[in-house]
């Protein structure tokens, strides 16, 4: 009975099915570079890195709130379950995952002379871009899940079900500023044959990014910056 919309989840269950067979199973250049490059992050200690870390730090952000809500220290208010997501740990975590995730995307093909080679096989620029932007966006959205999941814990041992729809709804919001992230990831990988330097332009954009949200909140700063950062802030996006 806590889920209450049966038909979307299986919906969404079958598009992802779906999508995951016509990947591992279509001939298209996206999907084939896709395998490719999904294949050279999880065969790499990379992703293991980042999702380990988004485990360790997604269970730090759970303990700090049901702290919160246990007594005598039950202080918070609806939405409550927002802590786990907009707070300081996972913001924090995602301006250094995000360069971990894209600093070798094109940096390092650049560098190995793999990229000339690829280039000569037949697929055009475009394909290896979508396919390169497509990894680091599914890679993304697999790092997040744990601070999800570890939420039903609180309905499966018996506490009051939260409302989970409004998380679905921060998913859709989730998706497109990771696409964001991803895209200025894979730019700044284009420019150096450097890892390290790609990592480092990608980490000074998520900083500027993230210096959004508290312009718009100094009230000593012009009304039109401040509705242009909240405009531009992903975390008002949040």
């Amino acid at each position: 009975a806590y889920f209450v919309s049966f038909g979307l989840i299986l919906v969404v269950a079958a598009l992802f099915y779906v999508a995951a067979g016509a990947v591992m199973a279509l001939d298209w250049p996206v999907f084939v570079l896709l395998r490719r490059d999904l294949g050279s992050f999880f065969f790499s200690p990379v992703a293991y890195m980042a999702l380990f870390a988004f485990c360790f730090f997604a269970w730090v952000s759970y303990s700090l709130l049901l702290t919160q809500l246990t007594p005598p220290n039950a202080t918070m208010t609806e939405p409550i379950i927002t802590g786990q997501f907009f707070d300081y740990i996972p913001v924090f975590v995602l301006i250094f995952v995000v360069p971990i995730l894209t600093m070798r995307l094109l940096s390092e093909e650049a560098r190995t002379g793999t990229l000339e080679v690829l280039f000569t096989a037949p697929v055009d620029e475009g394909a290896v871009v979508l396919a390169k932007f497509l990894c680091a966006l599914l890679t993304f959205l697999i790092v997040w899940l744990p601070f999800g999941l570890i939420l039903l814990t609180i309905p499966l041992l018996g506490g009051d079900p939260f409302d989970y729809r409004p998380l679905l709804a921060y998913s859709v919001g989730l998706t497109v500023t990771g696409a964001a992230f991803m895209s200025m990831g894979l730019f700044c990988s284009s420019l150096t044959q450097n890892q390290i330097g790609s990592g480092l332009l990608t980490f000074v954009g998520m900083l500027l990014w993230t210096v959004l949200w508290w312009v718009a909140r100094i009230p000593e700063v012009p009304e039109w910056a401040r509705e242009l950062s909240k405009h531009m802030s992903y975390l008002h996006v949040w």
